[in-house]
């Protein structure tokens, strides 16, 4: 199934809420678990910005440094990571172009995000970022969704017992039941399918066949 997994992180508190799901998935599948922090593009310089241009690189390196050690912290420190080997990286870009570049270099089968953070840009990870992620991803996302307060337990275990799936015949929604009853089969859950029919008006109709490839 997942076999090499990537969680990320804005070191929030919000985010904290995807590190429970990605730990008890790891440690059930034997994945490999990759940490990831996006860091901010670099600024644009001019030709005759040399010296700026120089001296914002070397601050970058630093900030770089920096946030490469406070990986390793949360990685050393979060109770849902204990006894894992996760391995920290920072991806620079600032975008969601980030990850999935990261994800198809290192083969990831499944990246694992909390629906929302609180950073630099706090509307860039309030469901934009995320959104963006899903879009460009080539594998399964988790989106693990933190609470009112917009803060997570990262120590609560994920086992699911009923997993729910819209389909709507698509050879996306075919392959979305694949993942859901591999992942069905791991935990011994149930997988409930749901389509839904829009209502144009119509005062009712007959119940929908069963399409036998979807038994």
């Amino acid at each position: 199934m997942f076999r090499s997994m990537a969680v990320t992180t804005d070191f929030s508190d919000a985010a904290r809420a995807a590190f429970g799901a990605a730990g008890s998935l790891a440690r059930k599948l034997g994945a490999h678990l990759y940490l990831l922090h996006v860091a901010r593009d670099p600024a644009g310089f001019y030709p005759w910005q040399a010296r700026a241009k120089a001296q914002y690189e070397a601050e970058a390196r630093a900030r770089t440094a920096d946030l490469e050690r406070k990986l390793e912290a949360v990685v050393r420190d979060e109770p849902a990571f204990a006894s894992l080997p996760v391995k920290a990286r920072v991806l620079h870009d600032g975008s969601a172009n980030a990850i999935s570049k990261f994800q198809r270099s290192e083969e990831i089968d499944l990246i694992v995000m909390a629906t929302h953070g609180h950073t630099w840009v706090k509307h860039f990870l309030l469901g934009s970022f995320s959104a963006k992620v899903l879009q460009v991803a080539a594998c399964p996302v988790l989106l693990v969704r933190t609470s009112d307060d917009g803060r997570g337990a990262s120590t609560q275990a994920f086992h699911p017992q009923r997993i729910l799936v819209p389909h709507d015949f698509s050879k996306a929604s075919v392959e979305s039941l694949a993942t859901a009853r591999e992942m069905a089969a791991e935990f011994e859950a149930d997988v409930r399918l749901i389509h839904v029919v829009e209502n144009h008006g119509a005062s009712g109709g007959g119940p929908l066949e069963k399409d036998p490839d979807l038994a």
